[in-house]
């Protein structure tokens, strides 16, 4: 009975596990293909989806022997949840909630393994991509270049013929010259209307809507309820809604012609592009118009309006509620035709053939562990003009390749031809469809908001304001902060910033007076014995810091960003550095026996050395964080407060922490060494230093954050005001170092005359260096013990020295340790008395 057991655990577990290795391997052999849910859920069954394709794949890979052993599975992204409502400062808002949802699980749908390929958008491809990306989205989303994340395909480009593609969409898939996705389908949106209801009239008086017309008294718009059925409650239909309208726009109506030229010029001439271009967002009347224009066509209180999805616009069109539609061209053949099986209806391009297109690109995921040459080959044939075609056919897709023919008459492409000869509506429009580029609109230059940031926040402030939660200027303002950004520079300079200028240069010449007063003061008594040379050196260091804020909000480049990077840790180090030799030169002295040595170890020549010795380590590990990792620029803050440049690195969060551990120990250090050298510190105002390196940090901390909150209408303004405040610190810690020195100096001058007194006479005024010996005797004089034997051995060689030489004074004198220099300094004065007699 044993046997028997042993014998059916065994073959079950023999099961268990050939089942497991079965299904590993027909996992293996699978294809997952993510695809974004579309806006009406029941267009498309998933599972018919999958049959169809596979079947049509099968045909295709027949003769492959590798590829014929695979198939692929599509499944819809996933929508990760995220928080809502988030607040950067004290401004709590709401994100764009389907859009972010669907951006956080592309990031962690990149990040599975699991997944093979992935159908994108080229707007969320290249998302937050540009000159500056936004430091709020990284934050928040987890990744910095979304593109990186997909491999390489500019093998497939070399291989593979792709002169089928349309040459505009191909590059669109590529960043930095290498291929990152392939044109996979193609959309746009149109106009919907039945033919059979005699609406030919309407829609064109639709389509004619313009700026003439902005307060609707024309009979253009029929008084109707409800004109045009539109999914208003999407947020990606609201904001294209509005790219779109400011197309219609007569004053921008050469805007793409102008979009057309800067592409073809450098980057850096965007600073300077002509404003005037930008002026229709600072005008009332366009969110007037376009408010009353929804108003106007949807025929409903608006806050209903926008609550409206693409599902119930397309209901409320089917049922007549409304005579015209807005929606995607390939709904045509997915709802229109293939679902309702209706052809009555007829669709028409939105006013002037201007239209927000969707690109979608086919990418594989970077960490799949599928083989890299299967992938590229599944890459090409799911991309393919007959695969395109086949999925044009069957679902409705409008194929990339499409928008290439310029001419059915001219082309011999027997697929483009007979797609066409079935579409005809459809080529149509394509023949005379004029794309908007949405990600473009709102880039005046290279420091303009980023398109994801824009598509977040823009389609909510858009509700608010058409809602009356928010009037105009709010929205003028958070438009304003999306096209500009506060900065400093020759072209937008102003008085405010002139004042800047003027005032950074009487503080740059205040201290460097300073420095000359401290110069020529160095030899005094009262100042040599903080090292004037070393104040000098850390007042430069304040003079470097007081130049920080300007590198801040003048940042064009990242060799700028790793300049200002260099310069602003060497700036710190060359204030900090020099007040830790003061405080350790003082320390040493006060913690060690009187006894007598010249402090070649200590005087202010070798001290010089070694602080240059560790500014050149400083700016060894400067270079090196630059050879090592990323530098690059993004944008701080937001488009609904402000927004201003701010230099990153792919290991700055260790830069940070290094710095807080470097600095936290040189505190720590000193404060010890202050401690332990006890009435000292209060004789030399060490305490001082302490505050001055608090104060020095915590006021270019503030600094750096007050830049990000600045408003943007008076940034000049309130940047001069702060730059005010953080010079006036620096020159604060000035005083603290040498002013309160200088005033008593200069209130009790030395008396008599030039002539007969010099600070080169000063001979007996020493560096207290040099009564440092070279070696520790090992005791520690604040220990109780070693006082008591320190005492006991001092008074034993007293005795003794006064036993042999108590009849001989001035042994005692010259040969006494402590009046070395007292009597060096007799002997000199008494060589220049000889001299003066003589003559």
């Amino acid at each position: 009975m044993l046997f028997i057991f042993k014998t059916l655990y065994c073959l079950i577990l023999y099961n268990i596990i050939l089942f497991s290795i079965k299904t590993k391997a027909e996992q293996d052999k699978i294809i997952r293909i993510l695809i974004k849910k579309p806006d009406i859920e029941n267009i498309q069954d998933l599972n018919e989806y999958n049959s169809i394709i596979n079947n049509y794949l099968s045909e295709l890979i027949a003769n492959d022997t590798i590829l014929s052993e695979y198939k692929v599975e599509y499944s819809y992204s996933h929508l990760n949840n995220i928080k809502n409502d988030y607040k950067i400062g004290k401004t709590e808002f709401i994100l764009g909630s389907k859009y972010a949802k669907y951006l956080r699980g592309v990031v962690n749908d990149l990040d599975d393994p699991t997944n093979d390929i992935i159908i994108l958008d080229n707007k969320i491809l290249f998302s937050n991509v540009d000159f500056a990306q936004s430091h709020y989205v990284q934050h928040v989303f987890h990744y910095r270049n979304l593109y990186k994340k997909c491999m390489d395909l500019s093998n497939i480009t070399s291989q593979y013929d792709l002169s089928y593609q349309n040459s505009d969409i191909l590059n669109e898939g590529k960043f930095d010259g290498i291929q990152y996705g392939l044109p996979y389908e193609f959309d746009f949106d149109v106009f919907y209307y039945n033919s059979n209801n005699n609406n030919n009239g309407s829609i064109n008086d639709l389509r004619s809507i313009s700026p003439n017309d902005m307060d609707f008294r024309s009979n253009k718009i029929p008084n109707i309820k409800g004109l045009l059925s539109v999914a208003l409650g999407d947020e990606d239909i609201l904001l294209n809604e509005f790219m779109e309208y400011i197309h219609y726009m007569e004053r921008l109506s050469t805007i793409n012609e102008y979009l057309e030229e800067r592409e073809e010029k450098n980057v850096e001439s965007f600073e300077t592009e002509d404003s005037d271009r930008f002026a229709i967002f600072n005008n009332d009347t366009l969110y007037d118009s376009f408010k009353h224009y929804l108003q106007r066509i949807s025929g409903f209180d608006l806050s209903k309006t926008l609550e409206i999805d693409m599902e119930q616009a397309l209901t409320s069109f089917l049922n007549n509620e409304t005579p015209f539609f807005k929606g995607k061209g390939s709904y045509y053949n997915q709802i229109f035709i293939n679902t309702i099986n209706n052809n009555n209806f007829s669709l028409s391009l939105l006013p002037n053939n201007y239209t927000v297109t969707y690109k979608n690109y086919l990418v594989i995921n970077n960490k799949s562990t599928k083989e890299r040459k299967v992938l590229e080959k599944f890459a090409y044939l799911l991309t393919s003009e007959k695969m395109q075609y086949f999925r044009a056919k069957n679902f409705g897709n409008i194929p990339t390749f499409i928008t290439k023919v310029l001419n059915l008459n001219q082309t011999e492409n027997s697929i483009s031809k007979s797609y066409c000869e079935n579409n005809a509506e459809i080529c149509k429009i394509l023949f005379h469809l004029h794309s908007i580029p949405s990600e473009k609109l709102f880039m005046k230059n290279k420091y303009s908001a980023t398109y994801t940031e824009i598509r977040l926040h823009m389609p909510h402030i858009l509700k608010e304001f058409l809602n009356g939660t928010k009037d105009i200027d709010y929205l003028k303002e958070v438009i304003d902060n999306t096209i500009n950004m506060k900065l400093l520079t020759v072209e937008n300079i102003d008085m405010a910033t002139i004042a800047l200028y003027v005032v950074l240069a009487l503080f740059v010449l205040s201290l460097t007076v300073v420095m000359v007063i401290v110069y020529q003061n160095r030899k005094h008594p009262y100042l040599k014995v903080i090292s004037p040379s070393l104040c000098n050196l850390i007042i430069f260091g304040l003079i470097m810091n007081l130049i920080i804020p300007l590198f801040l909000t003048n940042i064009r480049s990242v060799l700028l960003c790793k300049t200002s990077f260099i310069f602003g840790v060497l700036s710190r180090n060359i204030v900090i550095l020099p007040m830790f030799a003061i405080i350790f030169r003082i320390f040493y002295i006060y913690t060690n026996k009187s006894e007598v040595d010249f402090g070649a170890k200590l005087n202010n020549k070798r001290l010089f050395i070694y602080i240059l010795i560790f500014l050149f380590v400083v700016f060894c590990y400067c270079i090196f964080t630059i050879l090592s990792n990323e530098f690059y620029i993004v944008m701080e803050g937001n488009i609904i407060e402000s927004r201003t440049i701010y230099c990153y690195h792919t290991g700055s969060s260790i830069h940070l922490n290094l710095t807080l551990i470097y600095y936290f120990s040189l505190f720590s250090t000193m404060l010890i060494m202050m401690i332990k050298s006890g009435k000292a510190t209060k004789k030399h105002s060490e305490v001082n230093f302490i505050y001055i390196i608090v104060l020095l940090l915590l006021i270019s901390f503030v600094v750096q954050m007050a830049i990000i909150f600045l408003p943007q209408k008076s940034f000049s303004f309130t940047f001069l005001v702060v730059c005010i405040i953080y010079m006036s610190s620096c020159a604060l810690c000035v005083y603290l170092l040498v002013g309160s020195r200088l005033l008593y100096i200069f209130k009790h001058p030395i008396s008599g005359e030039k002539e007969d007194f010099n600070f080169n006479n000063l001979y007996n005024i020493v560096e207290i260096a040099d009564f440092v010996p070279l070696k520790n005797d090992g005791n520690n004089p604040y220990y109780v013990k070693d006082k008591l034997k320190n005492k006991n051995e001092y008074k034993h060689k007293k005795n003794k020295y006064s036993r042999s030489h108590s009849d001989n004074p001035d042994y005692i004198i010259s040969n006494n340790p402590n009046n070395f220099f007292f009597n060096q300094s007799l002997n000199i004065i008494s060589q220049h008395n000889q001299q003066n007699q003589k003559n």
